[in-house]
């Protein structure tokens, strides 16, 4: 409406100019051309009020798809419970089936000593043996009534998550559909569609990397976090052709890495993860800049240290031990050994007799951060 409003001020400036006398035309032109400002404040005041609804959509989708993942999360859990819980009820139905026990099959009791006193009643032995068979049949059938009655509210808890899920199921496809349609008209890549996107070279990353590839793809645009992931990407190493010919067998790299792009609360940092067979230990660089960030992450980790024993028995094996610079760019902090599950932790014996500084060797071990916990830092900073 806007646009054609500007049209028609532009359609009438031009019929006056071109008929009635000179003033009326310099008149109806000048009135016509008057509108157009105010149309095109109009215009760019719609642009912005859309740019923010697509933002307010974009947010209600992440917020309904975590919603979504945890349903499916709590269904598969449910289904496991409702398994075991079968499994039991079937063995404890097995045990009600079994025949009941003989005379002839009880084991007969040891001959009697005298010098422990006079020997019991044979019939009272046999009604302790069946008080103690009552008892334990009582017990299985108690335990059969409780495992139907938990079943019962598994199943009933379960089919309230399918209806809720089938309840959201339209809506959550409706916001998909406008989401699409939103990030072809901006020209921006969905992170929704980036989060459940499966990398063709993931099954080629060793253990550490593949982890934390898989746990920060879970991760992309989630807005509750101090700072947001908005990519993840395997790509392979750059390395340095004559510092790779210096390098020592334990200093070299794989050939992939894990390439993070994050946005903090005042800068944008990348940050590239690399795996080193050898020593198994985990390095990370920000290429682009922001290496004090990482440093702040834990201030009781610089960096500047093996973090296990594996990775100092490995670095001290040759003629030249290896020293932690041989792996630069790559720093091996333990908060990154942990985010790809690597135990990070050296027993004080080593401490002490390795290259340690003494603030280092008298520092407590660190609780283990997740990798919510370094995106938290990293917004915090």
């Amino acid at each position: 409406e806007v646009t054609a409003a500007v049209r028609a001020a532009a359609d009438e400036a031009a019929k006056a100019r071109t008929g009635g006398a000179p003033a009326v035309q310099a008149g109806a032109g000048l009135a016509g051309l008057a509108k157009v400002p105010a149309l095109i404040v109009r215009l760019k005041q719609l642009e912005r009020e859309f740019a923010a609804s697509a933002s307010a959509a974009e947010a209600r989708m992440l917020e309904l798809k975590h919603q979504l993942d945890e349903a499916g999360s709590a269904s598969h859990e449910l289904t496991s419970t409702r398994a075991q819980y079968a499994y039991e009820l079937s063995l404890c139905e097995a045990a009600a089936r079994a025949p009941a026990i003989d005379d002839d099959e009880l084991v007969p009791a040891p001959p009697h000593d005298a010098a422990m006193g006079p020997a019991p009643d044979e019939h009272q032995l046999r009604l302790r043996r069946r008080a103690a068979e009552l008892r334990t049949r009582r017990e299985l059938h108690a335990d059969i009534r409780r495992l139907r009655i938990s079943v019962a509210a598994a199943r009933a808890k379960r089919t309230k998550m399918l209806d809720s899920d089938e309840a959201a199921k339209p809506e959550l496809e409706k916001l998909l559909g406008a989401a699409s349609s939103l990030a072809s008209f901006l020209s921006v890549r969905s992170s929704l569609g980036g989060a459940d996107a499966v990398e063709p070279d993931a099954h080629l990353l060793p253990p550490p990397l593949f982890v934390l590839h898989a746990h920060a793809s879970l991760l992309i645009g989630s807005p509750k976090l101090g700072a947001t992931i908005y990519s993840v990407t395997i790509s392979p190493r750059k390395p340095d052709p004559a510092a790779t010919a210096a390098a020592l067998p334990a200093a070299r790299a794989h050939p992939l890495t894990v390439r993070l792009e994050i946005m903090c609360a005042r800068t944008r940092l990348v940050l590239v993860f690399e795996y080193f067979p050898h020593l198994h230990v985990l390095g990370v660089c920000a290429p682009g800049g922001g290496s004090e960030l990482l440093a702040a992450v834990d201030a009781g980790d610089d960096g500047r240290t093996f973090p296990h024993c594996r990775a100092l028995l490995a670095a001290s094996r040759g003629t030249a031990p290896l020293r932690v610079g041989a792996l630069l760019p790559a720093v091996p902090f333990r908060w990154a050994q942990w985010l790809g599950g690597i135990e990070a932790e050296l027993p004080d014996s080593w401490v002490a007799s390795s290259e340690l500084t003494a603030p280092a060797a008298a520092s407590k071990a660190p609780p283990r951060l997740s990798l919510a916990d370094v995106l938290a830092i990293l917004g915090s900073l």
